[in-house]
């Protein structure tokens, strides 16, 4: 047998686990890809639609209520120091006071997450992105440049195409991760340049495991199990519309405050 012959075996093998670590890879990026994307999205819209409306109602009166609040406080004051009340002052002070403290947190914050649009200066990146993406695909796969291109990297390409074409920048990310120069250049690499390749790609899979798993356990996959669960989402929102109730109540009470106090003033 020739003694090259159990490195060649081997380097088989590490080819096969190099393909097989490549796919695995693969397979969580597009996991990831469609958490950010679509699966984020639509269980937004979930949530919104079974407790988040609610929820972001009870937040605004509660906004409502300590602006009323700050109001009243704001023109009493005045009032005490003898100095003249204007109404549209002292309605911006209060909102401006609001907007430094901690109860305008909880609103600011739950109305990003329900905010799906995407600002100019996002929608660039992604342009950007996608461009760069393609062009680096382009390089391997475009038959232009590569005369000799298989039936799969066709396919490859007519698939990159497609994706640019239709700005899905997600799947033309997952198409980057299986299509790249040492996908079909493996077989000239040396035996101690495919373990390097291995092992970069363990650590590339473990790092987007572990990203992975940090977005299931975020809003709003956090709450993917409760919203199936009817008796808990009556529960939730039970419990919000009791606490409206009270602050309706409240904020009824503060107005005929102002109002009095506009009379007086």
């Amino acid at each position: 047998m020739s003694a090259g012959l159990p490195q060649l075996m081997d380097k088989g093998a590490l080819k096969e686990e190099y393909f097989l670590l490549k796919k695995r890879y693969a397979k969580l990026l597009t996991n990831r890809d469609f958490l950010l994307g679509k699966g984020k999205s639509e269980l937004e819209a979930l949530y919104h639609t079974k407790i988040g409306g609610k929820q972001l109602e009870l937040i605004e009166l509660r906004y409502e209520v300590e602006k009323l609040k700050k109001m009243i406080g704001l023109a009493v004051n005045r009032f005490k120091k003898r100095k003249q009340i204007d109404w549209d002052e002292i309605e911006a002070k209060a909102d401006a006071m609001i907007d430094e403290e901690d109860g305008e947190y909880e609103r600011k914050v739950y109305v990003n997450q329900l905010d799906t649009s995407s600002n100019d200066s996002a929608l660039s990146e992604r342009e950007a992105e996608l461009r760069k993406l393609y062009r680096q695909l382009a390089k391997i796969l475009h038959p232009d440049v590569n005369r000799n291109l298989s039936e799969k990297q066709k396919n490859l390409w007519a698939a990159v195409q497609s994706a640019y074409n239709e700005g899905d920048l997600e799947t033309l990310r997952t198409l980057a991760a299986m299509v790249n120069e040492i996908d079909y250049s493996i077989d000239n690499k040396s035996f101690p340049e495919i373990e390097l390749q291995i092992k970069l790609l363990k650590i590339s899979i473990k790092k987007l495991t572990a990203e992975v798993r940090r977005i299931r356990t975020a809003f709003p996959f956090n709450f993917e199990k409760k919203l199936k669960d009817k008796k808990w989402v009556k529960m939730q929102n039970d419990r919000v519309e009791m606490l409206i109730r009270v602050q309706f109540r409240l904020k009824e009470q503060y107005e005929a405050r102002l109002e009095l106090l506009n009379c007086i003033f």
